[in-house]
């Protein structure tokens, strides 16, 4: 077997394979300077650039992040490196179960001593059986591939596999065994391989993923920080803006704000340094969120607006409920009502679960009150109060239920039910005050 290509070396032999100049594949997205070190393995593309890459090279981006093909094997039977050749190209005309098939045929076909070159084959069926959703199976197969390439001493290849294995434990709800095995996984990768750190950052990414779901942010920061600091060590930045987000949104939700800040800043910097304005978008708009808790209100509606311009609101629905309700803030304390109103039941449409549903109706209540129109406020906050959802919220949200319902009957002038129901938020708010 041939020594593994590095990311720079493959998209040079490919480049030069097409009779490319380094000019031409740069052309209009990069720099001659930016191909130049990429083929030099002393930069490493994003995988939104490297997707551009791979579609002028007419290769999947999944070529570039794994071990070189049959390609670079000669001595794999004819047979089964045309059957391999032909399953890759049926994955990248997205039809996994065909692939899948040649796949099983190709490996039928290997000697059972060719153990390498079986694991790798049981890599392709499982990466198929995982397109056509059948876990299970692929779950399997990355398993015995990661005891095989072990059996052979090619550790870093068992990693990968263990790693693959690792995720899919994670998407089918088994998390103890995911950080089990990613963690595992992760300490077996090669560090002198060339792409131990994009499979080092994948797995300590989705090791913060699972300790934040289990409600670990010690843990969770700890792997976050982890990846983070491989993506600069390693110089591979596919999952960098991904990682800094994760670890802004963790320092968030712990209370930190300045750090919070600092990381979702330092995310859409990066995105929009790959021109992903989406994501960009995104985190413009937390970073807006917590500035405003920081204090610092001034130039926040114009950044709220631009991002909202920019966003697909039904991909990023936590994010447009934000956005929305942010300003409807913003317009409320310019004692515009009405618009308040507006944009505050334009978040109500991407509310997402009880919390949100109850937040977003409390605010529209209290908007139409002061914009004068007090009895459709309290039909509203009527059918909140009568919502079995809304009593699987928090305290605080049911306390601010009750204190605006409070507010709309002294509006109406209904004074006894309106200190009963002032009496009901105040229990509700000592009951959470230490």
């Amino acid at each position: 077997m041939s020594a593994r290509q590095t990311l720079g070396q493959k998209i040079r032999a490919l480049r030069k394979a097409k009779g490319l100049t380094q000019q031409q594949l740069a052309e209009p997205h990069f720099t001659k300077s930016f191909i130049s070190q990429i083929e030099k393995d002393s930069a490493k593309p994003s995988l939104k650039s490297l997707q551009i890459m791979a579609e002028r090279l007419g290769k999947p981006v999944s070529y570039f992040l794994e071990d070189p093909t049959p390609t670079t094997t000669p001595q794999i039977p004819e047979k089964v490196f045309h059957l391999i050749t032909l399953a890759q190209k049926l994955e990248e005309n997205k039809l996994p179960q065909d692939a899948h098939q040649y796949y099983q045929e190709a490996l039928e076909l290997v000697a059972t001593e060719s153990t390498h070159l079986r694991c790798r084959i049981l890599t392709y069926i499982a990466r198929t059986a995982a397109a056509m959703e059948n876990y299970q199976l692929a779950l399997d197969q990355y398993l015995r591939a990661m005891d095989g390439f072990a059996s052979v001493c090619d550790r870093h290849s068992a990693a990968k596999a263990g790693i693959e294995a690792g995720l899919l434990y994670y998407t089918q709800g088994h998390l103890d065994k995911a950080i089990e095995l990613l963690s595992k996984a992760n300490d077996m990768l090669e560090p002198t391989e060339g792409d131990t750190g994009f499979w080092s950052v994948f797995a300590q990414l989705h090791l913060g993923l699972i300790h934040r779901q289990r409600q670990e942010p010690a843990k969770a920061l700890e792997s976050l920080q982890r990846a983070w600091e491989t993506c600069l060590q390693y110089k591979t930045f596919v999952r960098y803006g991904q990682v800094v987000t994760e670890i802004g949104l963790l320092y968030r939700d712990e209370g930190d704000l300045d750090r919070a800040l600092s990381f979702l800043s330092k995310a859409a910097a990066f995105y929009q340094g790959i021109d992903n304005q989406q994501e960009e978008a995104r985190c413009q708009i937390l970073s807006v969120d917590i500035s405003i808790r920081l204090g610092a209100v001034e130039g926040m509606e114009s950044q709220l607006r631009d991002a909202l311009n920019t966003l697909q609101f039904w991909v990023y629905p936590q994010e447009t409920y934000l956005g929305h309700l942010l300003l409807a803030e913003i317009a409320a304390n310019h004692r515009n009502f009405t618009e308040a109103l507006e944009l505050m039941e334009t978040a109500r449409e991407f509310a997402q679960g009880p919390e949100q549903t109850l937040q977003a109706g409390v605010r529209v209540g209290k908007y139409l009150r002061l914009a004068g129109k007090t009895a459709d406020s309290l039909t509203v906050l009527q059918g909140l109060e009568g919502d079995e959802n809304s009593t699987q919220t928090s305290k605080q949200l049911q306390a601010e239920l009750y204190s605006e319902l409070a507010d709309t009957y002294t509006a109406l002038g209904q004074d006894e039910t309106a200190a009963e129901y002032l009496r009901k938020s105040l229990e509700l708010y000592r009951s959470i005050t230490p």
